[in-house]
């Protein structure tokens, strides 16, 4: 069974809970049975082994144009031999093999991406664990090219939470500020402290 990957930083404390109830299958996306085939991610329309059964059947089956072999396995194949631990997603390609998981992915990235990084670490392992010089890894998915993008300036609440491209220039940035993950608060007057996590939704 695929290890299961470590938070994503770039789509936040949600994802934990998403890789969950995806690692939680294992397999049965992929073989369309089990218990849990009817499990909905809260807020979202995904239904958890669908979503990981379609991905699995375009990284497992789309050829692109011009070859007769599967394009993202040789990704992985490459990824494998290179050292690297990311896929580059064209969303192109998704969009041409099954528009209901491109909506997904648009409509709601953090759910979405945390499942197809789930699928690719699976498949990772499936192809690559029998190989005498195999290492545990978690492969995650750098989705890229969508079919729509726009000006920053044009940006609405709507698009707020959903996966967006956005045109422009770069003309400086700032460091990173972290999320808040743990918090210690102490009190000022006997000096008892404690020490908080922070997860989704607190």
């Amino acid at each position: 069974m695929a290890p299961s990957p470590n938070n994503r930083s770039d789509l936040g404390r949600g994802s934990s809970q998403v890789r969950a109830a995806a690692g939680s299958q294992g397999d049965e996306a992929g073989s369309g049975s089990g218990n849990n085939t009817n499990t909905l991610i809260w807020g979202t329309d995904i239904q958890v082994s669908e979503t990981k059964a379609a991905a699995r059947r375009f990284f497992t089956t789309f050829v692109a144009a011009g070859s007769r072999d599967a394009l993202y396995a040789q990704l992985l194949e490459q990824a494998y031999a290179s050292g690297r631990t990311f896929i580059n997603l064209d969303c192109g390609h998704l969009r041409a093999f099954d528009v209901s998981l491109y909506d997904k992915l648009v409509r709601f990235p953090t759910e979405a991406i945390t499942i197809l990084d789930v699928v690719l670490t699976e498949l990772y392992t499936e192809l690559f664990e029998n190989r005498s010089d195999f290492v545990e890894a978690q492969i995650v998915s750098r989705p890229f090219n969508l079919a729509d993008s726009c000006v920053m300036r044009n940006l609405n609440p709507s698009d707020v939470d959903k996966l967006v491209s956005i045109k422009g220039m770069i003309i400086r940035s700032s460091a990173i500020v972290p999320d808040i993950q743990r918090a210690f608060f102490e009190c000022q007057t006997c000096r008892a402290a404690e020490e908080v996590g922070f997860g989704f939704g607190d």
